[in-house]
């Protein structure tokens, strides 16, 4: 699911989206990372500090959470009343002159 910037533009693909909210939702396995490259690292913090930056609330589980029931949906229900809290930036207004 792509997230987007106020403007349209994509900032990248999450795993997850909780429908109606800021939530978004990161599963983090250690195939992504196996190779030590430290640029892998850097775009997946610079990617989450822009979907930050949005407003966006991220959530990050791992494998082992979504083996552990309710592991994984009590890391999410703890996120959204963070969403709540901080409602997303305006959306941009693509209309010339204002």
């Amino acid at each position: 699911m792509n997230v987007c910037r106020r403007d349209g533009s994509v900032i990248g693909r999450a795993d997850f989206i909780v429908e109606d909210t800021d939530v978004v939702v990161e599963v983090d396995g250690r195939v992504k990372y196996a190779t030590g490259d430290p640029g892998v690292l850097w775009a997946e913090k610079r990617r989450e500090d822009d979907m930050r930056a949005e407003g966006k609330v991220v959530v990050r589980v791992t494998w082992a959470d979504l083996e552990t029931p309710g592991r994984a949906s009590a890391k999410v229900q703890r996120a959204l009343p963070r969403a709540l809290e901080s409602p997303s930036p305006p959306e941009h207004d693509p209309s010339p002159g204002k």
